[in-house]
């Protein structure tokens, strides 16, 4: 019965994560949900994986010019999906892989810190959907989709610092599709998979064991070598390298940064109460709402962080600890890093409905939380100690030593029967130690109250989210589907051109997206222009040559027309 409760109990913690995903995707998809804007190039992208011309890199980065996310992993695993069901595929693809994440993360905690870890991890995870619930209904969104492989990063690295060498593998490819997803987790991520590789060699190192004990090493950097293959093999036979490109932006690229300054203020913005991650992620209209925190904030953070590391290193003794501090630590000062290398546009560039850079504070949820987790776990050390001290004080009275009885119950033996402290824990206990069995209650039983809270509080803010979608999406969609079906009934499977009308450059990226995703499942070869074919890949470039034209516009009365000319040499721009 015992194992059942626990069985059930740990299973609950998984359940409680998924349920949002599911919900998130079955409503999508009840309201007619196809892929449009990004999430459209991200399905593209995941389509062509199985073609000669398929994607060595990720997602086109507004942070450098030009440049792009490190690699396409995130393509690979959505590629099965979108085949399946070219409408809907990449969003409930998606949403698994967003769930394995979670379960991912929870068990590697539990392997970290026991049930307490598995707990704190499942609120962590639905705290994260809280704040940003349209990861739940746009989980294929590559910051989103980064931030819960992410989130697995932290937990593995965690195990792997408290000795659990056996999660190094999965670090590896957490931090991989992480750092792959978008240019925000890159330097936390390969932070962690580096002390994690240190740790763990020095540890097995000092075993003096034989090679089997290196296999989780093998097994890890095999994995490693798969998920960057792709990657490399652009860096060294394209003429511009990628990774070479983003290195040289990130060392002082052209235009102004952040700078430290900016950098302490998004660090204390992450961790110092309360956190930005306490304000509803839809009112937050820029990235530079985090100046408004001191920059001396950031200063003591990775003060206290460094504390309770040192302190967990000595007089604490705790492994565990001193692992989720020296984790906070590193993505702390990644994070530092990172936001210091922000152009400084992109700081003060205020959101609107369809262009936002407010994403970019994703990573601050993580920082945050693994800094609060560090503090209380540091307090909670030293708390226990004290307590102990104080039980061992009056235990070492000589008028509190209980007497002792002959194991037989004949007097004059002197066999001291078994002490009614130590075992029974029934009115003979002294109170000290009544308040440590109750202790140990009470992290899982807070855990499970704050899962129980902030899961609910996560479902009313996906339903909320569903709420708020905005009528130009179900405009775009509609003019993606009726554009769609116009052309397959019309023209038979062959390249054609794209050409998209209409005063709002936003209207049009998002429609010239969808409707090249739709009609490339359909079997036609869709040409766009150039601005937009990089996003897309070279091989969707329009180069004035003669071939059937789709012309599409949407009236401000919201009236779509849709013209086909069957040889037509398309105009160069999309313009109004």
């Amino acid at each position: 019965m015992v194992f059942n409760r626990a069985f059930t109990f740990r299973a609950a913690t998984h359940l409680a994560t998924w349920l949002p995903f599911l919900y998130g995707a079955v409503s999508a998809m009840q309201d007619n949900w196809r892929p449009i804007s990004d999430k459209a190039g991200i399905a593209i992208r995941s389509w062509d994986v199985l073609t000669s011309y398929g994607p060595l890199l990720g997602q086109p980065s507004r942070l450098a010019r030009g440049l792009y996310d490190p690699g396409p992993i995130q393509y690979w695993l959505l590629t099965v999906p979108v085949h399946i069901d070219p409408k809907a595929g990449a969003l409930w693809g998606a949403a698994l892989w967003c769930m394995v994440a979670c379960s991912l993360t929870i068990e590697a905690a539990r392997s970290a810190a026991g049930a307490a870890g598995g707990l704190l991890a499942s609120a962590t995870l639905l705290g994260a959907i809280l704040w940003m619930p349209n990861i739940t209904r746009q989980p294929l969104w590559n910051p989103w989709f980064g931030l819960m492989f992410f989130l697995v990063a932290l937990a593995a690295a965690w195990a792997v610092m408290s000795g659990r060498r056996g999660w190094w593998p999965v670090l590896m490819v957490a931090a991989s599709i992480a750092a792959q997803g978008h240019l925000m987790y890159g330097i936390a991520s390969a932070s962690l998979v580096l002390a994690a590789l240190i740790v763990g060699l020095v540890e097995t190192i000092r075993a003096r064991a034989g090679l089997a004990s290196y296999r989780w090493l093998i097994i890890g950097l095999a994995a490693g070598l798969f998920c960057w293959g792709a990657p490399l093999l652009q860096e060294f036979t394209a003429r511009n390298g990628n990774i070479s490109a983003l290195l040289r932006n990130s060392s002082g690229g052209p235009g102004p940064k952040g700078g430290l300054t900016f950098g302490f203020q998004a660090l204390a913005a992450s961790i110092q109460p309360a956190p930005v991650w306490w304000t509803s992620f839809s009112r937050i209209k820029s990235l530079g709402v985090a100046s408004a925190w001191p920059v001396a904030s950031g200063v003591v953070a990775l003060v206290l962080i460094v504390a309770v590391l040192i302190a967990a290193l000595g007089p604490l003794r705790s492994r565990r600890t001193a692992a989720i501090a020296g984790v906070s630590l590193l993505v702390s000062v990644a994070a530092l890093a990172t936001y210091s290398s922000l152009p400084a546009g992109n700081i003060s560039q205020n959101s609107t409905a369809f262009d936002s850079l407010t994403y970019l504070m994703a990573p601050m949820f993580a920082v945050g939380v693994a800094a609060w987790i560090t503090v209380i776990s540091g307090v909670v050390l030293v708390a226990r100690r004290v307590t102990r001290r104080a039980v061992a004080v009056p235990a070492a009275d000589p008028a509190a030593t209980p007497a002792t009885v002959p194991a037989t119950g004949a007097p004059g033996t002197g066999t001291p029967a078994a002490s009614v402290t130590g075992r029974t824990g029934g009115p003979g206990t002294p109170p000290g130690v009544a308040r440590l069995v109750r202790a140990k209650w009470a992290l899982p039983v807070a855990s499970g109250l704050a899962i129980v809270v902030i899961g609910t509080a996560s479902g009313l803010a996906v339903s909320q989210a569903r709420a708020r979608q905005t009528m130009t999406e179900a405009a775009v969609s509609y003019a993606v589907r009726v554009a769609s079906e116009k052309v397959q009934a019309t023209l038979p499977r062959q390249p054609v051109a794209l050409v998209i009308l209409g005063r709002d450059r936003h209207y049009r990226r998002r429609l010239t997206f969808g409707l090249a995703y739709a009609l490339e499942t359909m079997g036609y070869v869709p040409k766009v222009e150039p601005k937009y074919a990089w996003e897309l890949g070279t091989v969707f470039t329009y180069r004035g040559q003669r071939m059937a034209t789709v012309t599409v516009h949407m009236h401000r009365s919201r009236r779509l027309w849709v013209g086909i000319q069957r040889h037509a040499i398309s105009p160069t721009t999309n313009g109004a």
